[in-house]
């Protein structure tokens, strides 16, 4: 009566590690075609959903990665106190300059609502403009981005630091270049004095 009690207790297992184990191949196959593979896209520090084009996240300022995108995109002016950083281009994001425009982006990998508001010191229409506003869910936010077309420069101030998007090619080349390169980086990741 035990033998026969274990025999079904043990067959039990063994089902429940076969589903288990097939369970997980499946969830390992859809994240792939997905393209949400860790390996791919850990550490992106910010995105702005449906216009990021990661291009290599978490570099490291002691690898060669700089030198070898030199080669390709002329010199890149990636400030020496920045030890870690993603290297991005941007497709061109259009807002609307006379109402409030809301842009989904991720941080950490956590997706949220930036809403941001064209801000008014200049009174030409030269495609260059600034817009300053805040994240939905994160206290104390402040966004502020000047957006030409496929050009970003911004930062977002959250609690305890700042994360900048900047672009790094010079006019010259970003000019030949269809989405110029920008990097992103937190102040957590420069070099404290």
């Amino acid at each position: 009566m035990n033998m026969e009690r274990g025999m079904r207790v043990l067959g039990l297992l063994i089902v429940m590690v076969l589903v288990g184990g097939i369970f997980l191949l499946v969830a390992s196959a859809n994240e792939k075609m997905l393209g949400t593979d860790t390996q791919e896209n850990s550490g992106m520090i910010f995105e702005i959903s449906g216009f990021t084009h990661a291009l290599k996240t978490d570099v490291s300022s002691s690898d060669s990665t700089e030198e070898s995108l030199s080669d390709e995109y002329g010199e890149l002016n990636i400030p020496l106190t920045v030890e870690r950083y993603d290297i991005v281009q941007f497709s061109e994001i259009h807002l609307n300059t006379i109402k409030n425009n809301s842009l989904k982006v991720t941080i950490y990998g956590e997706v949220y609502d930036m809403h941001l508001e064209r801000m008014n010191f200049e009174a030409i229409d030269d495609g260059i403009d600034s817009y300053s506003g805040s994240i939905d869910g994160l206290d104390d936010s402040v966004a502020i981005f000047t957006f030409d077309r496929n050009l970003v420069q911004g930062s977002v101030q959250l609690r305890d630091e700042m994360v900048f998007i900047t672009p790094v090619q010079n006019r010259e080349n970003s000019l030949k270049t269809t989405m110029p390169l920008h990097i992103v980086y937190s102040s957590k990741d420069m070099k404290q004095s």
